[in-house]
């Protein structure tokens, strides 16, 4: 952990975890999320890859949105 950090703060609140979705949202990138948190970087990405939500992906439906397809 970086000496810049203070304390030994364990767990993430949920304001948190939402500032981390909004900043990813607005594609900041680890270092700076972790700044502002008064993080270290590896527990941010940590984080994000623990609790991610993958949209499913339908290969099955066809692009072909016309009427006369079938």
């Amino acid at each position: 952990m970086s000496d810049l950090i203070p304390g030994n703060q364990k767990h993430l609140t949920l304001d948190n975890r939402v500032f981390i979705e909004k900043s990813l949202d607005n594609k900041l990138p680890f270092k700076e999320i972790a700044k502002y948190l008064c993080k270290d970087p590896t527990t941010i990405s940590k984080e994000v890859k623990r609790h991610r939500a993958l949209t499913p992906r339908n290969d099955f439906v066809s692009p072909n949105h016309c009427v006369h397809r079938g």
